[in-house]
């Protein structure tokens, strides 16, 4: 009898808002933990272009640009 009166006067269904602004809630921790895992996975991804374009050697510099000119010598 006691637990009919507890249920019966204690339980309340929430109001429409109420259940909306879980439901906010709830969808954006749903997004932010995909956002954060996303942009987790991409950091720690090795990038394909970068790996690629070193091992075919198009990064590396033309060899006339790696020659420095000495100083003309004033005779100072």
């Amino acid at each position: 009898m006691k637990a009919e009166q507890i249920t019966s006067h204690e339980l309340v269904l929430p109001d429409a808002t109420a259940i909306v602004n879980y439901g906010r809630l709830i969808v954006q921790a749903l997004v932010a933990i995909v956002t954060v895992r996303a942009a987790g996975r991409k950091a720690w991804r090795k990038s394909e272009s970068v790996s690629g374009f070193l091992a075919a050697g198009v990064v590396a510099a033309p060899a006339e640009a790696a020659i420095i000119e000495p100083l003309p010598d004033d005779g100072a």
